[in-house]
């Protein structure tokens, strides 16, 4: 979910992977909190995906500058 974030900002894939692996306890909570959203029935997997992606941006920005 970060990397949407990582291309707005037209970042180079090295960058990027090195902007997330730096930061991997950050995208691996982010990623455990959509799976677990994901475990909801029917609104799970219709809100889940968008929530996790304004979730990686907002925390991102606050971790990384641009």
């Amino acid at each position: 979910m970060m990397d949407y974030r990582n291309e707005y900002f037209h970042l180079s894939v090295k960058q990027s992977l090195d902007k997330i692996f730096y930061h991997k306890g950050f995208a691996f909570g982010n990623g455990l909190a959509l799976n677990l959203f994901i475990l909801v029935p029917v609104i799970g997997v219709l809100i889940g995906p968008p929530i996790a992606v304004i979730a990686a941006a907002i925390g991102a920005n606050k971790l990384i500058k641009p």
